[in-house]
């Protein structure tokens, strides 16, 4: 070893060393593991980091149980949901390592939550057509993209400017949207992540948009504020998309508003403790 390798090793073990003693050796390894989870998941942590976190995380996630087909074009959208669980899992558990709790609950399309629901890291999938509470939480809160019916009775996904409409050739799936809502709860500081699309493709490819970070998109993405994305999802074989797909943003992120009075009203909405 020369002499710069024996300077250079002295260096930074008194720099460690003044790092340790300054904030302690747990923190320093909590610094330390922050520090690579950035750099190996880049802004998926951002994403995925609420404004208040706890050493243990807590994410709720919850979808419908579907019993049925909603359209012809499709046999079901379970597919995407049941894809999409697995990719939530697999990067909530290397976002936070040991520091996670996530619970799942399936619901009935009527169901409404719990107000404790609400307390902690909150993720919905949609749509509207397998939760009514997926809508009702979408209106409360007047988030930019709904799904709405044009005149033949078919989805589409628009806002007071844009539409976009699924593309469908001789009942083929060949393009579609979806959208992520990534919101955060000004009362607890806790997001609540709402994952919609036109079809399941546009659905898991919501998904595929916020747990793969070569899929993620960067375009005006602001941790701290409450934001929508839409996604396309070309190129479907057999009207499903899987993993391997690459959502495209269709849009930079749009930020919109979230009021305390306006969470306080949705909650009351959406959870059966206010029913009569």
């Amino acid at each position: 070893m020369d002499t710069q390798d024996i300077i250079s090793s002295l260096l930074i073990g008194a720099i460690s060393s003044t790092i340790v003693a300054l904030i302690g050796v747990r923190s320093f390894k909590s610094y330390y593991f922050d520090l690579q989870k950035r750099k190996e998941l880049g802004p998926l942590k951002e994403f995925w980091t609420p404004l208040k976190a706890n050493k243990i995380e807590r994410f709720l996630v919850l979808y419908g149980i579907d019993d049925k087909s909603f359209d012809a074009l499709e046999p079901r959208i379970s597919y995407a949901k049941a894809m999409g669980l697995g990719e939530l899992e697999s990067t909530l558990n290397m976002i936070y390592d040991s520091g996670l709790d996530v619970r799942t609950r399936s619901l009935e399309v009527n169901e409404k939550l719990q107000q404790s629901d609400f307390d902690d890291n909150l993720i919905i999938f949609g749509g509207e057509l397998s939760l009514k509470v997926f809508q009702d939480i979408n209106n409360s809160l007047n988030v930019p993209f709904k799904h709405t019916k044009d005149q033949g009775d078919k989805f589409q996904l628009c806002d007071p400017h844009v539409t976009y409409k699924s593309d469908i050739q001789e009942k083929k799936l060949i393009c579609d949207f979806g959208t992520v809502t990534r919101i955060i709860n000004p009362i607890t500081g806790k997001l609540i992540i709402l994952l919609n699309g036109t079809y399941a493709a546009g659905l898991f490819g919501s998904v595929l948009a916020i747990t793969r970070k070569q899929n993620f998109p960067e375009g005006g993405f602001d941790q701290n504020s409450s934001q929508q994305i839409v996604i396309q999802v070309s190129d479907i074989n057999d009207n499903i998309v899987r993993s391997n797909h690459i959502p495209v943003a269709k849009s930079n992120w749009t930020n919109f508003s979230i009021t305390t009075a306006q969470i306080q009203d949705m909650v009351q909405q959406a959870s059966k403790d206010f029913e009569d």
